[in-house]
């Protein structure tokens, strides 16, 4: 499934920290929030702790962790986007600005709540080609989804050529479908992260290994741009309950009505 080369990036930019302060945020919309912890200061660092809700019976946080990595020709691991030159939340959506040699790069988290208990994350990063001659790069989108708050209970599948499935063994009712591109992987926890983070390069091939546990996916973009142009890669997470699930919190909505009353 994937491909490994050999050692260091010509991009990573390492510090001495481990985030940068003040770049996180959290982004609202209805009953969907979103939370991430500050950007990396180095490109070899780990994803940033993130949270993700869609209100439901409970509130479950389905989420645990989510970044973005690149790779550029020549460069022999996956680099973290990392010491973001700017930051901005407002209302559904955060902002972070980056800005490298050869192009300059924003990321965009953005939530939609459709009803209470059904919400959809939209993660986005635009690169814009600031030299003068074509470039080409890598880009992956990691989550780790933690399906209605537990660990150590999600199943996933690929139902389709470019979707990851989460569904909750221990708690029926919530579905997550991750969807990005037809190149992915998704495997038990810190096998994909690892990937991304270890001192290889790596490629998904659209499969991953079916099973339980703590899951965990990613997808991969290769974009090739001219001077000065500009591409965007996007990836979602819908959280979707179960009629079930959606029941039990319209009762629990309408009890807490009438106790109003």
């Amino acid at each position: 499934m994937n491909i490994r080369i050999a050692l260091l990036t010509t991009a990573a930019l390492a510090t001495c920290a481990f985030a940068q302060s003040g770049t996180g945020g959290t982004a609202v919309n209805g009953f969907t929030s979103f939370t991430i912890t500050d950007s990396p200061t180095t490109g070899t660092a780990n994803a940033p702790s993130a949270d993700f809700r869609v209100g439901g019976l409970g509130n479950p946080d389905h989420l645990t962790s989510s970044w973005w990595w690149f790779r550029m020709p020549g460069d022999t691991r996956e680099t973290a986007f990392s010491n973001a030159t700017s930051s901005a939340w407002s209302g559904n959506t955060g902002r972070m600005d980056f800005v490298y040699p050869s192009f300059t790069a924003t990321m965009i988290f953005r939530v939609t709540g459709i009803v209470n208990g059904f919400g959809v994350l939209t993660e986005t990063v635009t690169i814009r080609n600031t030299t003068n001659s074509a470039i080409a790069l890598d880009l992956f989108n990691f989550n780790n989804i933690d399906l209605a708050g537990t660990a150590g209970d999600d199943i996933t599948t690929q139902p389709a050529v470019n979707i990851v499935r989460f569904t909750d063994s221990a708690l029926p009712g919530w579905r997550a479908d991750y969807e990005g591109t037809n190149a992915f992987a998704f495997d038990a926890a810190n096998n994909i992260h690892t990937l991304l983070t270890d001192a290889t390069a790596t490629n998904f091939s659209g499969t991953g290994a079916v099973g339980s546990g703590d899951r965990e996916g990613a997808h991969q973009w290769r974009i090739n741009l001219a001077a000065g142009d500009a591409a965007t890669a996007s990836a979602t997470i819908t959280i979707v309950p179960t009629p079930g699930v959606s029941a039990l919190a319209a009762m629990g909505a309408g009890l807490m009505i009438r106790r109003r009353r």
